[in-house]
């Protein structure tokens, strides 16, 4: 499927609206006949390189209101100002690992630029408000996300949890409307395999669409934020003082960036009301628990 199509379509994602011609993204779809949008997404050259980057790594170059994000086999991505994000495709890219890129840590570090403070978790709505569960890639935070879809709970998304601050309290934004699965999770809830897949770091990542019922397609009030670590028995244990600022600087999604893009300090700000305000715990995985036993319990725990 070509990359690009005569017209343009606009989608939206983490309180934010992003033009483009690809009209083949997953993702969620404006309704409303507006043509307003945020973000401007097209295919067309990139630099090089930055001229007098702050930070720079293997993988990407930064400075303020400037993002250069290159890869070997999927795309080179250079992300102005948060508000153009300009791709220059590998030959031959597949559309989904481009999808995943682009919607992984290209648009993290457009939510750095516009000051968006967002985490690395799947959020879950549940009847009190959104709870974020953290945890580095490969800990599972897409199967304990399947596990209370399967439960009846609603998943805002299950990769990057954007945070917008509305007076005196957080919102978390709704996300992507598909979770990735590997094949193992799968295989364990007896869900039907998608066509749609890409190669990922650890195991082959299969899209899983969420059905109307299990989309929260609206923003929901933070209420907690969970830390997934599987080497803890007890299942849960709250952090206080430092450790909550600690792990929010650890978990800010491409965290790696903000000295680069110059968002130390609002960020900075921002964990530090985050901490006052939301409470924090880490979650652990007791070694008699099965996977749906520790579901069931993580269950009871969101509907407390």
């Amino acid at each position: 499927m070509p990359l690009e199509s005569p017209d343009y379509y606009i989608h939206q994602a983490f309180g934010l609206r992003f033009r483009s011609r690809m009209g083949w993204l997953p993702v969620p779809g404006v309704t409303d006949n507006s043509p307003d949008y945020d973000i401007a997404i097209a295919l067309e050259p990139v630099p090089d390189r930055l001229s007098h980057p702050i930070s720079q790594t293997a993988r990407f170059e930064a400075r303020p209101g400037q993002l250069l994000f290159k890869t070997r086999t999927i795309a080179d991505f250079w992300v102005q100002g948060g508000e153009r994000i300009s791709i220059a495709p590998k030959p031959e890219v597949e559309n989904l690992r481009l999808c995943n890129l682009l919607f992984g840590g290209v648009t993290g570090g457009l939510l750095i630029q516009r000051g968006i403070l967002a985490l690395h978790g799947c959020s879950i709505a549940t009847p009190k408000g959104a709870a974020i569960v953290c945890g580095h890639s490969g800990t599972g935070k897409s199967t304990l996300t399947a596990l209370m879809l399967e439960r009846g709970f609603r998943i805002l998304d299950d990769n990057i949890a954007a945070l917008k601050s509305d007076g005196d309290r957080f919102c978390v934004q709704p996300g992507l409307g598909f979770l990735r699965l590997t094949k193992e999770t799968i295989e364990l809830l007896q869900i039907a395999p998608s066509k749609l897949s890409y190669p990922a770091p650890f195991d082959p990542k299969y899209l899983h669409f969420l059905p109307l019922s299990g989309f929260c397609d609206r923003p929901q009030p933070l209420r907690h934020i969970f830390v997934l670590d599987r080497t803890k028995e007890k299942l849960v244990t709250p952090l206080t003082g430092k450790d909550k600022l600690d792990t929010l600087r650890q978990f800010t999604y491409m965290t790696q960036m903000l000295s680069g893009l110059g968002q130390i300090e609002n960020h900075f700000r921002q964990w530090l009301e985050l901490a006052n305000v939301i409470p924090m715990s880490a979650i652990g995985y007791p070694s008699e628990d099965s996977t749906r036993s520790w579901g069931d319990r993580i269950d009871r725990l969101l509907l407390e």
